[in-house]
């Protein structure tokens, strides 16, 4: 079995769990709700539900990082290609969907009341009484589209941003 029948068979079996907990949850609120769990079977459902949200969460974090790795190797090869190749595509096709390299800079804001924010500040025309009464405010994304806007079009950073650093991602399709 190939990595990718491993994963599509992974969320056909997770399909099928999250029914069944999703009527279980279900029933079990409707039991609450009736009266019909006394106070140590709710004590033990809370117990197993908190065991059972930290597992859901562990998972979908490995997850998650299993598939930033993808996306970032997966963009540095297209990278590769193209670098060797610029008349290639810089796209990805697989049997079930197909893929678009993205890649944008993100930022680590300078810490409020230091020396660099003031400066981030006054780049972006920030004025004095919209600091003072805090009515104006930076935006995080915003600060990060900026930058890889810059970046794309070959201009300087600005030096007031304690880190910049690449993100790779891939933007998939599913194929019709």
């Amino acid at each position: 079995m190939s990595r990718v029948d491993e994963i599509r068979a992974a969320i056909s079996s997770s399909a099928k769990l999250g029914s069944i907990i999703r009527v279980m949850v279900l029933q079990i609120a409707e039991q609450v709700k009736a009266g019909d769990l006394d106070k140590a079977d709710m004590c033990d459902i809370g117990f197993f539900a908190r065991e059972l949200i930290e597992q859901i969460e562990d998972t979908r974090k490995d997850i998650k990082a299993m598939k930033a790795l993808v996306d970032k190797i997966a963009c540095i090869k297209v990278m590769q290609e193209t670098l060797q190749d610029p008349s290639k595509e810089q796209s990805m096709k697989g049997e079930f969907s197909s893929g678009r390299p993205h890649y944008k800079k993100i930022v680590t804001l300078p810490k409020k009341d230091s020396p660099e924010y003031q400066k981030m500040l006054d780049y972006f025309g920030v004025s004095e009484i919209g600091q003072k009464l805090g009515v104006a405010s930076i935006s995080w994304k915003r600060v990060c589209d900026f930058v890889s806007e810059r970046a794309e079009s070959g201009k300087t950073i600005p030096d007031f941003l304690p880190k910049v650093f690449d993100e790779f991602t891939v933007i998939h399709r599913r194929k019709q």
